[in-house]
């Protein structure tokens, strides 16, 4: 497998709408995302999943020209842009810790929540697309999440891993998870970085301090 040159090459350039490397602010995540999907505390990604398409339902995709387009192309958020850092996770994760987990690296980071930009799949993949494949039989190809993932990596160059609970990290046991890492520490000039949760944070630091 090579990544398209065609979109490695477009690192560092503006992203509207439609761009394969636009990203959303951390800051409209903890200030506009889960206000707008009404998201509640335990909710995971899967939970939230009709409604992130329930978001898109009435716009057209930028992508495709087709109805039905991905959240990170029809969300109100001013500082979207290109993506800063891809987010490797699994919708197995709360979403407010996904939130937390990405303030928690801003924070750690010493970043601004607006500078900081996520590529996030559930958010920056059209799912109207996923479930279309899904109803007609014909599902995802391996080729197909390979070429999508694999190109992210490459392109935005900076990898944010979410290990939770840090004690028995559900991310570690997930392929596609392992791929996305895989292909990070495999790449030239690709920083690969993990983090947690508020919460986590601290009991891994107590854990250390024994």
């Amino acid at each position: 497998w090579r990544p398209s040159t065609s979109l490695v090459g477009s690192m560092g350039a503006p992203a509207p709408p439609g761009d394969p490397f636009r990203g959303l602010s951390v800051q409209w995540l903890r200030d506009g995302f889960l206000k707008d999907l009404a998201v509640e505390d335990g909710e995971r990604v899967y939970d939230i999943e009709p409604r992130i398409r329930e978001r898109g339902a009435v716009a057209r995709c930028p992508r495709d020209g087709r109805p039905g387009a991905a959240y990170v192309d029809v969300a109100e958020d001013p500082w979207a842009g290109r993506a800063t850092i891809m987010l490797s996770y699994t919708w197995g994760y709360a979403v407010t810790d996904i939130v937390s987990a990405l303030s928690h690296y801003c924070g750690s980071s010493r970043m601004a929540f607006d500078d900081v930009r996520v590529w996030i799949c559930c958010l920056c993949v059209n799912q109207f697309r996923v479930k279309e494949a899904q109803v007609s039989g014909q599902g995802v190809s391996f080729e197909e999440f390979q070429r999508t993932f694999g190109e992210r990596v490459v392109g935005i160059g900076h990898i944010v891993a979410m290990l939770s609970p840090w004690r028995d990290a559900i991310y570690l046991k997930r392929v596609w998870c392992l791929f996305e890492a895989w292909t990070a520490t495999n790449t030239e000039n690709c920083t690969l970085e993990f983090v947690l949760t508020d919460q986590e944070a601290d009991d891994f630091r107590s854990s250390l301090c024994g």
